[in-house]
């Protein structure tokens, strides 16, 4: 910070105003804009964005007041501590159960894929010269 105030201000007054024109023109238009926040405050969530999303998507949240910057209700604190469990809201709250994969789950699913094996330019080329010599065929020709 400094003495005169946060340097980024301007700039973060400059992407919310973008953003809040975006979600205007999408909205009217039929273009979702998807959102997604870490820690949800009313600096990072103003109202007038909020109010061109045509949906909130909630996991549980620590307490109420985050709750209600993303809901506008206390329903995603309320939530069961179930990885994956949310609230969808339109026009009304829908609680969900989303698809959960644990990191845990996914390191044993990563190791059990094959590795990627990476070629030179010159492998490629080698390999692709042996191919043109295995088969005389060019793609230019036809076999009767």
């Amino acid at each position: 910070m400094s003495r005169a105030g946060d340097p980024d201000a301007k700039l973060k007054a400059e992407i919310k105003a973008i953003i809040t024109r975006l979600s205007a023109k999408g909205r009217a238009a039929g273009i979702l804009l998807v959102l997604a926040t870490q820690r949800p405050s009313t600096d990072s969530l103003p109202g007038n964005i909020k109010t061109n999303v045509a949906a909130s998507i909630s996991f549980r949240t620590r307490d109420t007041i985050q709750s209600r910057i993303i809901l506008d209700s206390p329903a995603a604190a309320d939530l069961p501590d179930i990885p994956g469990r949310l609230i969808f809201q339109t026009s009304r709250d829908v609680i969900l159960q989303a698809p959960y994969l644990s990191a845990e789950q996914a390191r044993k699913i990563i190791a059990k894929l094959p590795q990627k094996q990476t070629q030179t330019y010159e492998e490629v080329a080698q390999n692709e010269s042996n191919d043109s010599e295995a088969n005389p065929m060019d793609g230019n020709t036809i076999e009767l």
